[in-house]
């Protein structure tokens, strides 16, 4: 069954590195320092721990103790139904290791939709978002009268990486995203909070490790 939404297209159909469990996937820090979260959410039928390899690079780029938690959802597919439920359980699991009052918070694709939507009201513990092969939605620009300039109406810092070849959340709609949050913004001051970053050559897949499933497959480069 192939699913159209908000500009996405999607298809519905324990190791020493890193600890598995009923309630998601965690990774310890790969150095010490200021101990910081980070919660990740995957895309459509992607295995949480085919983010991994991604997220344990990340810990090793940081300077702080960045633990990390990846909720995993029926089926491999966030929805808006388990999302409250998953981020208590991986909290309560990173809470046995960890304390931290608030969590970065990051999503591919389809899970990058769906975190968006749930912290634009569930934003009381949160640093900032990242949203990789996603993007926020229309919905959260507005333009200025009459200048015409936009405003972004989204409670928290997000930062907005596509890829210059992804075949699901394609350049244009990337290039949307940093006209809307960087060329035309009426408050300059909000280009910091909302940068958008398109990266060369980077596709779809390549957020992921292990091999792709066939929707992505089909139409990633």
């Amino acid at each position: 069954m192939e699913v159209y939404l908000r500009g996405f297209k999607f298809v519905f159909g324990l190791s020493l590195l890193f600890l598995t469990h009923s309630n998601g996937v965690i990774l310890p820090p790969a150095h010490t320092g200021t101990p910081q979260a980070l919660l990740f959410i995957q895309g459509a039928n992607v295995p949480a721990d085919e983010y991994t390899d991604l997220l344990k690079l990340v810990q090793s780029k940081t300077k702080s103790a960045l633990w990390v938690g990846i909720p995993e959802f029926t089926m491999d597919i966030p929805n808006p139904a388990e999302m409250k439920e998953k981020f208590v359980r991986i909290k309560t699991e990173l809470a046995k290791q960890v304390k931290v009052e608030k969590y970065f918070y990051a999503g591919h694709s389809l899970g990058g939709y769906m975190l968006s939507e749930f912290l634009k009201t569930n934003s009381q513990d949160v640093t900032a978002v990242v949203l990789l092969g996603s993007f926020l939605t229309r919905e959260h620009n507005r333009l200025s009268w009459p200048g015409g300039e936009s405003i972004i109406d989204y409670p928290v810092a997000v930062l907005t990486v596509g890829g210059e070849l992804d075949g699901m959340c394609r350049v244009t709609r990337m290039a949307e995203a940093f006209y809307k949050q960087q060329t035309n913004l009426q408050a300059s001051e909000q280009m910091d909070k909302f940068p958008v970053v398109i990266l060369e050559g980077i596709n779809h897949a390549q957020f992921i490790s292990g091999k792709p499933n066939s929707f992505i497959e089909k139409n990633d480069p």
